[in-house]
């Protein structure tokens, strides 16, 4: 297993805003309606998270059923953005209830980033082994989170099961599947 913590997550301005459009959110009445201001914005974000992600990859028999699909093996992976993310929804539902939705859509966005990271380093392992990675699957059963957590040791980065699921909230379990690249033929 492995553990990386404390890594840098990149909020780009351009995502959160297209994020932010979709979602149907005004920028401009949150007083984030320029690239400045909500660079600023998604800064204090980035410094109050505390990324931190545990991933390893086993036989696909070994996995429990937790892969997306058969293949040679299976990455599992937990990522979180920390307690203090957490806090910092208190504080803006509490302070600024306004700014809430955008910060569940930049914190869904630096989760999927957090992912992103992960894969990377899983998809160099694979293409070592001469395989590709499947889709990503995310796991929101209860049972697929605890099996996950119980097989990583979620705890070694503060994440644990809660009665509404992950806890941290802002936390993220998911898996990816190993799959064997067909090799081209050459033409003669």
């Amino acid at each position: 297993m492995r553990k990386i913590r404390g890594f840098k997550l990149k909020l780009r301005v351009k995502e959160i805003q297209r994020r932010a459009k979709k979602a149907r959110l005004d920028l401009g009445a949150l007083g984030l309606g320029t690239e400045p201001q909500l660079q600023g914005w998604l800064d204090k974000l980035s410094t109050a998270a505390a990324p931190a992600v545990l991933y390893d990859s086993f036989p696909a028999e070994e996995t429990g059923g937790l892969s997306p699909m058969p293949g040679l093996a299976c990455s599992l992976a937990v990522a979180t953005l920390g307690p203090d993310f957490d806090v910092l929804a208190d504080r803006i539902a509490a302070q600024r209830p306004d700014e809430l939705p955008l910060f569940e859509v930049a914190a869904q966005a630096a989760l999927e980033e957090a992912a992103r990271f992960v894969l990377t380093l899983v998809e160099d392992e694979a293409a070592e082994e001469r395989c590709g990675l499947s889709p990503i699957q995310y796991l929101e059963s209860r049972e697929q989170q605890s099996a996950i957590l119980a097989k990583l040791e979620g705890h070694k980065i503060g994440v644990a099961l809660g009665e509404n699921g992950l806890r941290p909230i802002r936390s993220t379990a998911f898996s990816a599947s190993w799959l064997l690249k067909s090799r081209s033929r050459a033409k003669a």
